[in-house]
């Protein structure tokens, strides 16, 4: 055997330790830059409040005029308000985008339809009554004043207003139906069932729903043979396009006149059981306008909700203490900041859609947040103090809380606006990330602002409504000042009621009780499965419906629609950059309709085809068309033009075609002869497209679209969460919490019955920057507790942002309670998923993720505020970075008694900073070490460690640079030795 190499053994420590000291260097680099980031945060937001908090009228004062301004000048400037149509949900760089611009510039909508429906609920329509009151309906539409004048308008022709349905049997008399039928349902039947009208195919199914042939020898005959059953009967109006709003205007003189016509019908029950649909181009976009403004007095309905609510929580019996007003200036800086935040908005020109209208419910509930976690935090400061220096002490413990979720918050907004590519979400995000802003400006100027006078008006015995009035002889018996004295949480010191406070002292004792802790371990845990095996259930769907009121007389037309009506889809193909009057240019688009022809979700040949028909005419091949065939003979010298002249000359060609494809090809034929066949550019040539295809394109790329933003939401608070809160393990823990979030949601949201459409992706969508909130106030709370066990710390983030968590989510829920009252699907769905959110955060944030914390938390503290205590020793070992590495000790250093320590504590105490770095020049702040309570904002302070042969000495450090108390083995250790846990857990 060969004798080992003493050599290796060295060069492997040697390699250990290179790796451990460039480990090192990483952690303090990083520790520096957050450190520095934080500060400046800090510094921040210290200036502003303390500017606002020194000048509270002046800033109530500036806010209020800001807020006014910018709405106002919004409202009256650049305010759209897009009730939305397909094309806000599909991607702006897809191809139906790219399709639909081009067939609107090549296509212009010169005439608006209008639809007229009369069905009997399922019932036979066939009759001689149903097709008099299509008639009735009709003649209602075309006697109206500006009739004729419309039908003459800039876009008319000829034919004025077309009225291509069934009443073209009887050329749209009334007198002649009345004649011709004699009140006889077969004689209506025997009309209606010919198959061609005036020559032209007439297309039953267009106009005549769920129709049913008669049955011989078993099959149903559509050749010669009656329509025995029907259950809808449609007449189309179509009215040219007036560019002065001439048509719109018309429509609306329509909808007024039939909308009486058709409750009338329906209110006649059973004596009559004919119903009227009405429908016209402008309906939708007329009911989503209504269904936003029928959610509009909501908004005042949340103000009133939270005020009250705010207002119980603030409420005292003390006449004084009591601050009910406070509450009412809560929500009063929310509600400016959402003025302040749209208000900008209009002015640069986006969009407000359906979608926008649920952001104010939103705000609300976060804006709320903030104001319980600054209540709670001035409340815990020392009530003796200016109200100035209280404001000081309250942002250097919750400043860095509210600013970090704010921009976990804001950012998860700009990544959706960012990654997202469908404009409806882009909107959204970019309404929602400048008003949290706003609001999170608002809360430390306003906010602080009516604090500070306030606290001015309690220093001054006033009364907590009437603030005019002073009270001499105040009977102090009814406050508990043992209880006002107490370092509570938001819910002590009369801002909260006691009942939260002595139920979160429960609860905090209650949950870490070790067969707790399992339960609810095991729960969340099949939790979790269930949702994962829900979430695999989840289906996308989509109905027009969901944007419209309840009460809709354009979603009863859709449902009617729905229900009593074969009609399929009608799809246009489109010709363009070729020679269409190639002959081989024409066979590969006779080949192209084919193929679409094959496909299964086709499965027929086009019903109308202008090339198919001109090819039939040419030669004869279809008998309709031989008669006419003969008139292009044998001369073979007509050019195309002139053969498609010859072609639309023909009555029942041009009837059915009519002059819209002669323009087209009139406005084409440049382009066509002048190129060759597929020639002009890279872009599709022969192309399908409908409307339709833009919600059909959402729903194929809503995966890769939700997936890819969501991602990116996820990663990026988690990364922030990394940088904002000084310790590794922070994202250990955010980033698993989001995912476990997600799954859950997407799980609930198929429990409560809704699939994936545009409305629950836009909530899941905002749902990052909701979510992260329950997550991050808990772990930045736990993280900055002084206690010295993972168990402490856990029930001290219990007692202090617990409480504020759980009353936020009250609010929350407060907030979007309104919501189930809406009139529209679409703001229904958003409550739902509103309310699952809550849960779904509140659940995580103070059950499950307080027992994880309790079980694997790391035992650091790390104070975000001034007053740290500097170490000589600290700054040296940090500086090791700039310097070379120096040698490792050849032997450990002796034992130390605590004598021996005294002197490094002394050394340090005289070189603690004796101005605060955040306070204003001029101001000094001394530390009394006489105190027998822990110093403030230090985790621990030692004067003695005691040292035996076991252990290592070890030593208090606190980085002033970075705000963190960590220890180092063999070096140093934070707190009393008796203080610690065994398991204690240091951050190297």
């Amino acid at each position: 055997m060969q004798a080992a190499d003493p050599t290796s053994s060295v060069t492997e420590i040697s390699n250990h330790e290179e790796a451990a000291d460039c480990i090192s260097r990483c952690v303090i680099i990083w520790k520096r830059a957050t450190g520095y980031l934080r500060k400046a945060i800090i510094n921040s937001v210290l200036s502003v409040s303390l500017l606002a908090a020194r000048n509270p009228k002046r800033c109530i004062g500036l806010v209020c005029l800001m807020s006014i301004t910018l709405i106002t000048t919004g409202l009256f400037t650049n305010f759209y308000l897009d009730p939305g149509d397909e094309k806000i949900f599909a991607p702006t760089d897809c191809l139906p985008q790219e399709h639909g611009r081009w067939v609107g510039e090549t296509y212009p909508d010169v005439r608006r339809p209008t639809v007229l429906t009369v069905h009997a609920d399922g019932g036979n329509i066939m009759t001689y009554e149903a097709m008099r009151r299509v008639f009735q309906v009709t003649d209602m539409v075309r006697n109206i004043d500006g009739y004729e004048t419309i039908c003459a308008g800039e876009n008319g022709d000829n034919e004025g207003c077309r009225i291509p349905g069934p009443t073209r049997f009887w050329n749209h008399n009334v007198t002649l139906f009345e004649e011709q039928t004699q009140g006889s349902d077969e004689a209506v039947i025997q009309t209606l069932s010919q198959e061609s009208l005036d020559g032209a195919p007439f297309p039953h199914d267009l106009f005549i729903g769920k129709l049913q042939w008669e049955v011989v020898d078993g099959h149903n005959q559509t050749n010669n043979s009656l329509i025995t059953f029907a259950q809808a009967i449609t007449s189309l109006i179509e009215i040219p396009e007036w560019s002065n709003g001439e048509t719109e205007a018309f429509e609306l003189k329509m909808i007024n006149l039939l909308q009486p016509i058709k409750d009338e019908w329906a209110a006649q029950g059973e004596d009559q059981p004919y119903r009227l649909e009405l429908y016209a181009f402008r309906s939708i976009s007329d009911e989503v306008t209504r269904a936003i403004a029928n959610d509009v007095p909501l908004i005042p309905c949340v103000f009133a909700i939270m005020a009250a609510f705010t207002c119980m929580v603030f409420c005292r019996r003390d006449i004084i203490q009591s601050r009910a007003l406070l509450g009412i200036g809560s929500v009063v800086t929310i509600l400016l900041s959402i003025m302040s935040g749209f208000g900008l908005v209009f002015i640069i020109g986006l969009p407000f859609t359906s979608m926008t209208s649920i952001l104010p419910f939103a705000i609300f509930g976060i804006g709320l947040d903030d104001t319980f976690i600054i209540v709670g935090a001035f409340l815990r400061t020392d009530p003796t103090k200016d109200p100035v220096e209280r404001i000081r002490d309250t942002m250097e413990e919750a400043g860095m809380s509210i600013s970090m979720t704010t921009i976990t918050t804001t950012v998860a907004f700009v990544m959706g606006a960012l990654t997202s590519s469908i404009p409806i979400i882009q909107w959204l995000c970019l309404y929602a990330f400048p008003t949290i802003c706003i609001d999170f400006l608002y809360q430390i100027t306003f906010f602080v602002a009516i604090l500070v006078l306030d606290e001015r008006r309690i220093a001054a015995n006033r009364r907590g409504c009437c603030v005019c009035f002073r009270v001499k002889n105040h009977d102090k018996e009814d406050v508990d000042t043992d209880e006002m004295d107490k370092d509570v949480s938001p819910v002590a010191n009369h801002v909260e009621a006691p009942m939260v406070d002595r139920f979160m002292n429960w609860y905090c004792e209650h949950l870490l009780h070790p067969v707790v802790k399992k339960i609810v371990m095991i729960a969340f845990l099949m939790l979790f499965g269930v949702c994962i095996y829900s979430t695999t259930l989840l289906r996308q769907d989509f109905k027009p419906t969901d944007f419209l009121p309840e009460v809709s007389y354009a979603g009863e037309y859709l449902d009617v629609m729905d229900l009593y009506s074969n009609r399929k889809l009608p799809i246009l193909v489109h010709f363009r950059d070729v020679n269409q009057s190639d002959p081989q240019v024409q066979q590969q688009m006779i080949d192209y309709l084919n193929d679409l022809g094959d496909l299964p979700q086709v499965n027929s040949t086009p019903e109308i085809c202008w090339v198919t028909d001109f090819q039939k005419l040419l030669n004869g091949d279809d008998p309709a068309f031989q008669a006419y065939s003969s008139l292009f003979g044998n001369n073979s010298t007509l050019t195309f033009m002139e053969k498609l002249d010859i072609l639309l000359n023909v009555p029942e060609i041009n009837d059915l075609y009519g002059k819209d494809i002669s323009d087209f090809l009139a406005d084409q034929r440049r382009v066509a002869e002048a190129q060759p066949a597929n020639q002009g550019g890279g872009r599709f040539k022969f192309f399908a497209f409908d409307p339709i295809y833009f919600i059909w394109e959402f729903y194929t790329d809503v995966p890769s679209e939700l997936t890819f933003t969501t991602v990116s939401g996820v990663v990026a608070v988690t990364v922030l969460a990394f940088i904002l809160i000084p310790h590794w393990t922070a994202a250990l823990f955010v980033l698993p919490f989001m995912c476990i979030l997600y799954m859950d949601l997407l799980g609930t949201l198929q429990f409560a019955g809704l699939s994936i459409n545009p409305l629950t992706y836009i909530c899941l969508v905002i749902s990052v920057g909701l979510l992260v909130d329950f997550i991050m106030h808990i772990l930045l709370r736990y993280y900055e507790s002084t206690m010295p066990t993972r168990e402490e710390k856990v029930k001290d983030t219990l007692r202090t942002m617990g409480s504020s968590i759980l009353v936020g989510g009250l609010s929350t829920c407060l907030g979007v309670f309104p919501l189930a009252f809406s009139s529209s699907g679409i703001i229904k769905t958003v409550f739902v998923m509103f309310m699952a959110m809550v849960a779904l955060g509140v659940s995580h944030g103070l059950l499950l993720l307080p027992v994880i914390l309790s079980y694997v938390g790391p035992t650091v503290c790390i104070k975000l505020g001034r007053g740290d205590y500097y170490l000589p020793e600290l700054a040296e070992q940090e500086d090791r970075i700039d310097n070379e590495p120096e040698a490792p000790p050849e032997a450990p250093p002796p034992a130390v008694e605590d004598s021996d320590i005294q002197p490094y504590v002394s050394a340090a105490m005289a070189q603690w900073p004796s101005e605060d770095p955040l306070a204003p020049t001029g101001t000094e702040e001394t530390l009394d070490t006489t105190e027998e309570e822990t110093p403030r904002n230090t985790e621990y302070y030692t004067s003695s460690v005691a040292s035996s042969d076991e252990d290592a000495i070890i030593m208090s450090r606190v980085s002033f640079d970075s705000g963190i108390v960590e220890a180092e083995p063999e070096n140093s250790i934070a707190g009393n030795k008796e203080d610690c846990d065994d398991d204690a857990e240091f951050s190297i």
